[in-house]
């Protein structure tokens, strides 16, 4: 069976396992205009075009609401990432796209709290979107250990800050160079991209990687760990033959060189169902 990697919709950098608020604490944009955008052209793969991130304000240059759906529903009121099936709906939300330029009250709520749980609040207001939830047994991957054991390196007490319900990150930006909070980033870097992981836990870990399905850690290793992932997505393009920046390996092979494998496995999934959406109200 083959394993393919892929971005979600929109993609997103997180904390994994950082948390950052209670439900009702969750900020909300002060201003925000929503606009049909006919003639934009979407990405390859679907999703909306990223413009101007900074916290506490955001721009979706082109996407279409499934997108948005999607990457709102991504991300729940704690900053952990999950992966969700969405179902349902007319079929414009795939078809019509729009774009968003939204401004946080708080003015420096960080880009994954905008697009995902502040995403989600504006879009069931504007859209008067509705949507019930559904867990269901179907298709997962499973992140084990490979012959050998975890090669990552176990974190040094007080290296970073875990995650607490009842405590803000301690710096609102997770690429700071002051941020403190376990979790990972993944960035973009030559050749492909950096997973640089924390204080993670192996069930963090497997939330945060960028793969097709729900991935869930089934490797029964305890503790937090610091580790660097080297990776491409294994549908990206070749580089030249006159490039000289060299490629880095899949995903699979990234997390076989620390000790770890995914296998095709079954489990719960979340689905979020469309019950009712309509065209966006005037702004």
């Amino acid at each position: 069976m083959r394993i393919v990697a892929r971005c979600f919709l929109l993609p997103l950098t997180l904390a994994a396992g950082t948390v950052w608020a209670q439900p009702s604490l969750v900020p909300r944009f002060e201003v925000a205009v929503i606009k049909p955008a006919p003639d934009c052209v979407l990405t390859p793969n679907g999703g909306g075009k990223l413009g101007l991130m900074s916290p506490g304000r955001i721009e979706v240059e082109c996407a279409t609401v499934w997108s948005l759906i999607g990457g709102a529903y991504a991300v729940d009121e704690h900053l952990q990432r999950r992966r969700v099936q969405i179902e349902g709906g007319p079929r414009w939300l795939k078809s019509e796209t729009y774009s968003v330029t939204a401004k946080a009250e708080d003015g420096k709520s960080p880009v994954p709290m905008m697009l995902g749980p502040m995403m989600r609040a504006l879009i069931e207001e504007r859209f008067a979107l509705r949507t019930h939830t559904e867990t269901r047994e179907g298709p997962v991957y499973g992140l084990v250990a490979a012959k050998g054991g975890l090669k990552a390196k176990a974190s040094a007490p007080g290296a970073c800050v875990p995650g607490d319900p009842n405590r803000p990150p301690q710096d609102w930006h997770p690429n700071s160079d002051t941020f403190k909070n376990c979790g990972i980033r993944n960035l973009r870097a030559r050749g492909g991209m950096v997973l640089e992981a924390t204080g993670v836990t192996m069930s963090e870990l497997a939330q945060s990687l960028p793969l097709d399905r729900e991935t869930v850690n089934r490797t029964a290793i305890e503790g937090r760990f610091d580790f660097v992932l080297r990776y491409s997505n294994e549908d990206s393009p070749a580089p030249s033959a006159e490039s000289a920046i060299e490629r880095s390996p899949g995903i699979f092979t990234a997390l076989e060189q620390i000790g770890l494998r995914v296998i095709p496995a079954r489990g719960p999934l979340q689905f979020v169902v469309i019950d009712s959406v309509q065209k966006p109200t005037e702004n």
